[in-house]
């Protein structure tokens, strides 16, 4: 949980810094960004490496880190009812390229389904939790 927090206050950065970014380039394709986000980001089967800013360290109790999620959950979810154009500026994703506001918000979610699926895997194992 404290990775999903450290991405989703990442996320929550880039779209604060949304309405000074960069114009989308030429021939920026979104529906095309669209499908490689919903068909990569949660793909578990190709291991990806978070960048160090973004491995935890155990920095909050379970506790915390939970009511940390739900709060940038719920100031992501309000980035939508902004009056902010989340498609008319983009932010670089480190391994996609550009990615317009939509397109973060798109991900973040679900890069949370990715780990929420990796837990279930770990918590279905038989020698969990281990003894």
């Amino acid at each position: 949980v404290e990775h999903i927090d450290l991405i989703q206050d990442a996320v929550l950065g880039i779209l604060a810094k949304l309405p000074t970014a960069a114009l989308p380039p030429q021939g920026f394709d979104a529906a095309r960004i669209d499908a490689i986000i919903l068909a990569k980001v949660p793909d578990r089967s190709e291991k990806v490496k978070a960048p160090p800013q973004a491995i935890p360290t155990g920095r909050w109790t379970p506790e915390t880190a939970l009511a940390r999620f739900k709060e940038s959950n719920q100031k992501i979810h309000a980035a939508l009812d902004t009056s902010l154009d989340l498609r008319a500026r983009v932010v670089n994703h480190p391994l996609f390229g550009p990615w317009h506001g939509y397109h973060w918000i798109l991900g973040c979610g679900l890069h949370t389904a990715r780990h929420t699926q990796q837990i279930l895997e770990v918590k279905s194992d038989p020698g969990f939790p281990p003894q």
